[in-house]
């Protein structure tokens, strides 16, 4: 009885957090959070072993989980107006891609939907970043919806059915490494990825489908299939461009390179090719420019650089130290895939796709909570737990939000990177090196990760 108690406690956890908290509530959220998670590892962990009985129970609870939350309206986030903007906007006929909002206002435009929907705008005098296959979906979700509450509802349904793709292959990859099938729990049941994708409808759902599939596919040598699951990551958000250095790693032969870089490349320039052929790569990459030289939010080491900056220059740097922190990224990236041992086991290869994104959000100007997410699923086939604890330590970014103006609490951010970096040193540190897959494999350590 104890046992379906908890099982309640996290359903109405869940659908508190999707239905009630707004942005602003920030101690409602906190309380919301804690009580999710604790439900989560009281139920983790109470059996030793998970039987085919009790597998099918979670999967159940997991998909209705976001089930429960497909009527609910993104409480957390204000993104989906632009999405239906975008959507709207292509229906009309316009380039998402051609105008900001403002200038679509500007330029006299007799749509009424634009006039009631632009108020929401969080962003509106930035051009779209949303790569073309999302501007596919934000269309076809416009074209059958009514409202945008309709809209939502569509989106999350597509959501949905990722989230059954993640898991799908995330099951198949783990028992490909010979894990445990209930370590798919770990992401199936985490209350960040069940509010932040299907609750406040983040596109990083599809990310991780499209990896987990690019990824089993890897592992299996299809090359092809492979490329392909990569590809439409990268078509769904640009990030997953940074792991594709290290994809070269593991392939066996020339042969398999070629064909994963050469089928991925063609694929990536297909689904962006919308861009470059309406000749508007300038406005993308203006948006892409003015996110690392102007936003910021919850972020770690750029903090501490801005700190160091402004207090030698009397002024915010974030102009500069944004793209220097981008390339940064990428040479530490391109360092360590090109130094990485040639044939790493499944087990460090992996490892290295964690760590290498771990980096780009540890060097990044923003971080939002969906963030988190493939650093999540890719910790399902680690020793590492790090990412599940910032999971739940990141809700405190919303203290910025707090009684609705935004303003950074820095005590707090402080707080949660002293956590996630002291227990990401320990792990890595414990894991025989800093960059373990520099490292020849240690088969007592592999047999108790099995």
């Amino acid at each position: 009885m104890r046992f379906y108690l908890i099982t309640a406690l996290f359903l109405a956890s869940v659908a508190y957090l999707g239905y009630f908290p707004e942005q602003s509530d920030f101690h409602a959220l906190v309380i919301g959070y804690i009580v999710a998670f604790a439900a989560v590892i009281v139920l983790y962990l109470k059996p030793l072993r998970f039987t085919s009985s009790q597998i099918t129970y979670w999967l159940v609870v997991g998909f209705l989980a976001r089930m429960i939350l497909l009527p609910a309206f993104p409480q957390l986030s204000d993104d989906i107006y632009r999405f239906y903007w975008d959507g709207l906007l292509t229906l009309d006929g316009v380039n998402p891609y051609h105008f900001t909002p403002s200038d679509y206002i500007a330029s006299g435009a007799d749509t009424s939907w634009a006039a009631q929907l632009y108020p929401q705008l969080n962003s509106p005098d930035y051009y779209s970043v949303y790569p073309p296959l999302n501007q596919l979906l934000f269309a076809a979700a416009a074209w059958l919806s009514s409202s945008v509450a309709t809209f939502s509802l569509l989106l999350k349904l597509l959501i949905l059915a990722a989230e059954g793709v993640t898991c799908y292959y995330g099951i198949k990859i783990l028992g490909l490494l010979g894990q445990r099938r209930e370590r798919i729990f770990l992401y199936l049941l985490n209350p960040l990825i069940i509010i932040e994708l299907s609750g406040n409808v983040h596109f990083e759902a599809f990310v991780v489908a499209a990896v987990s599939a690019g990824l089993y596919y890897l592992l299996k040598q299809d090359m092809v299939r492979s490329a392909i699951g990569w590809a439409l990551a990268v078509g769904t958000k640009l990030t997953p461009l940074l792991l594709l250095p290290a994809l070269w790693r593991k392939p066996s032969g020339k042969q398999g390179i070629a064909v994963l870089w050469g089928v991925s490349a063609v694929v990536v320039a297909l689904l962006l090719s919308p861009i470059v052929w309406s000749l508007q790569s300038v406005n993308f990459g203006e948006s892409l420019d003015l996110y690392f030289r102007t936003f910021e939010f919850n972020a770690s080491l750029y903090y501490i650089a801005r700190w160091i900056g402004q207090g030698i220059v009397g002024y915010n740097l974030i102009a500069y130290i944004g793209p220097l922190l981008a390339v940064f990224t990428i040479i530490i990236i391109g360092l360590n895939s090109w130094y990485a041992k040639k044939e790493l086991s499944a087990y460090r290869f992996i490892s290295l796709l964690l760590w290498l994104y771990v980096i780009y959000l540890f060097l990044s100007t923003t971080v939002h909570p969906w963030y988190l997410s493939l650093p999540i699923f890719l910790t399902l086939f680690t020793r590492f737990r790090f990412p599940l604890l910032w999971s739940l330590l990141i809700v405190l970014s919303y203290s910025h939000y707090q009684h609705g103006a935004y303003q950074e609490h820095y005590g707090l951010i402080a707080l949660e990177y002293i956590i996630v970096f002291g227990a990401f040193l320990w792990e890595w540190l414990r894991d025989c090196s800093v960059v373990p897959w520099l490292m020849d494999e240690d088969p007592a350590a592999m047999a108790k990760n099995v």
